[in-house]
């Protein structure tokens, strides 16, 4: 945390922009004129006390899930299969089945822009549907889980979402879901109602098994490809229901 705060502070003091990122999950990287700053390396933390567990938010989603289900807290296990850190699950408010980090958190610790540790609790931070904390470098956060049930029986959820994903959504390299849900249409089946799903822009496609998905079909996709691809499926969508897609994935070039 020193490191990284002494690298901040610097970038502060020269106007360097800076980007982090977690593990990229759900990134488009395009154009950015400043620093990347990886969080993998930081020091992995998980603890627990009751039913309070302190974790590390460069520590995969995956690895935090399964270890609150094995101390037998249920609630996150809808959550399983949703790539990417803990840090950047907190960043997006990212979420399933009607679920989301956020239903869990309790406070955070953070980085701000200028270099300064902090802790602040959940009900300060301004979220909503797959937006999160975005005011600073999130270095770990604070959950609480009230239901207690029995390992086997979490892990059993776990190993059923994992298939159910399996089942539903591309195996192959894809920034995650390209936009967000509404209150009443889901994106991608919007996407497929108007006939796109399967429809390639240079090397990016749209994903057979989910309207919502690009994949890098042949391993060539451009950020270009990728961007047209995109720019479709929200006009589609925009001429035949009037609905105007938002974007989920993030580019780089937003600054995040």
């Amino acid at each position: 945390e020193e490191e990284l705060q002494s690298i901040v502070q610097r970038l502060h003091t020269l106007d360097l922009p800076f980007l982090v990122i977690g593990h990229g999950s759900n990134l488009l990287v395009d154009d950015f004129p400043g620093v990347f700053i990886s969080l993998k390396k930081m020091e992995s933390i998980f603890t627990a006390e009751q039913r309070r567990v302190t974790a590390s938010s460069e520590l995969p989603m995956a690895t935090f899930i399964r270890k609150v289900a094995t101390l037998g807290w249920g609630g996150c296990e809808s959550l399983a299969g949703i790539p990417g850190s803990l840090g950047g699950a907190i960043y997006m408010n990212a979420g399933a089945h009607y679920q989301s980090v956020f239903d869990y958190l309790v406070s955070l610790k953070f980085l701000d822009h200028s270099g300064v540790i902090r802790v602040l609790p959940r009900d300060q931070i301004d979220f909503s549907y797959r937006r999160g904390f975005r005011d600073g470098i999130i270095l770990s956060a604070q959950f609480s889980f009230l239901k207690k049930e029995s390992t086997e029986i979490l892990l059993g959820k776990i190993r059923d979402k994992m298939q159910w994903r399996r089942e539903k959504q591309p195996r192959g390299p894809n920034g995650g879901c390209m936009f967000k849900n509404l209150a009443n249409h889901f994106a991608g089946a919007l996407v497929e109602q108007v006939g796109l799903k399967g429809t390639s822009i240079g090397g990016a496609k749209i994903a057979e098994q989910h309207g919502n998905f690009i994949v890098n079909n042949d391993g060539n996709a451009t950020v270009s490809d990728i961007k047209r691809l995109l720019r479709l499926m929200r006009q589609r969508v925009f001429e035949r229901y009037g609905i105007f897609l938002e974007r989920e994935i993030l580019f780089a070039s937003d600054r995040c």
